[in-house]
């Protein structure tokens, strides 16, 4: 909690003309760092937690929910918030990791669907040449392989249970190891010619700024919707993007690859109504406006732990209202806990109940 951010000139928030009090975050340990919190020299930084308590006693809880109230009316009254409750999901991840075949599959599929499931998301592993994170990012068609019938096997297993078919996509990203990182590495943001920079989780980063890379991912994803029933993606994000250049010249690349991304979600949802698109980017990385403002939901952390959880919602709470964030099941959660043996569990505590139906990566 040592990170401090300004609130800038909004009136009324905490710290500015209008409000009372000064709404240092706390630091742990010392006098010294009591003092500081408490110093009228202070200047103001981000609103109070939850509890409404500063650590001098002072409490800055009406401020603090003025300023969450005000987040949540400007997140809900965005046009792809949520106005339906969350279907109960299950994410085969953990029950499968990348071994996502029929064989695996459908036999969770009527497990899902023997405890009320209402969403079947297919995980990480379904695409061609994707055996582990080190290869296959980028070539966004069925494994036949594996799948040598495509998708239908499981879509009707899916749909004839009554569920909606989910599928978790990864579209920004790319593994130098793929057909399309062999065919198109200018198509990389990075800091240099032939050098495409330091890699993170095996990963490197599409620059969708670049027309034809973008029309290559646009027409990847189009497809697969077009062909298959898909009702959600999960869309990950799961490395940060650094050294990244765009062009010839290098220039920086973030802003107009993320804009690009933007528009990307804008163009599936526009092509493909009632699609939903939950943002996941190794859980709570990527919920920020611009991309609340496209998607329906965002996944608060990839820790499912029981505990641990609760301090994340605790303090996701404040600015993202509940029905924009996608939670994992408590123990006992409408018959969800336990529903197939191959799901497993967090295995950090074995207090935490929280299975695979809403966990992945």
């Amino acid at each position: 909690m040592g990170v401090r951010r300004g609130l800038g000139r909004a009136p009324g928030l905490v710290g500015q003309p209008g409000a009372r009090g000064r709404a240092d975050v706390p630091r742990r340990g010392g006098a010294d760092r009591r003092r500081a919190c408490c110093s009228p020299a202070r200047s103001p930084s981000i609103p109070e937690p939850p509890t409404g308590r500063r650590p001098c006693g002072r409490s800055t809880g009406a401020a603090s929910t003025r300023l969450s109230g005000r987040l949540h009316a400007e997140v809900r009254a965005r046009a792809t918030h949520p106005r339906t409750p969350r279907k109960v999901l299950l994410n085969s991840w953990q029950a499968v990791y990348f071994k996502a075949t029929p064989e695996r599959l459908l036999p969770l599929v009527d497990a899902a669907a023997a405890v009320g499931v209402e969403r079947f998301v297919v995980d990480d592993g379904w695409f061609r040449g994707r055996t582990s994170a080190r290869a296959g990012l980028g070539d966004w068609e069925v494994d036949r392989e594996r799948w040598p019938d495509g998708l239908d096997p499981l879509v009707r297993a899916v749909t004839g249970h009554g569920m909606d078919l989910g599928l978790w996509v990864e579209p920004e990203m790319v593994n130098p190891d793929s057909d399309l990182a062999r065919a198109h590495p200018d198509w990389i943001l990075s800091p240099a010619e032939g050098d495409l920079g330091t890699p993170s989780r095996f990963q490197h980063v599409l620059d969708l700024a670049r027309p034809d890379a973008y029309a290559h991912v646009a027409a990847a994803l189009h497809a697969l919707l077009d062909t298959y029933p898909i009702a959600y993606l999960k869309w990950d994000h799961n490395r940060p993007v650094t050294e990244a250049g765009h062009g010839p010249a290098r220039v920086p690349g973030v802003r107009a690859h993320t804009l690009a991304a933007y528009r990307l979600m804008d163009e599936l949802k526009a092509a493909h109504p009632g699609l939903e698109i939950e943002s996941c980017a190794s859980g709570g990385a990527r919920i920020d406006l611009g991309v609340l403002a496209r998607t329906d939901r965002v996944w608060a952390s990839d820790c499912i732990d029981a505990l641990d959880r609760q301090e994340v919602q605790r303090w996701t709470q404040p600015a993202r209202p509940a029905r924009a964030r996608r939670h994992p099941p408590r123990p006992g959660d409408r018959a969800l806990d336990g529903a197939h043996p191959a799901a497993g569990v967090c295995a950090r505590r074995p207090r935490c109940g929280a299975t695979s139906a809403s966990s992945g990566t």
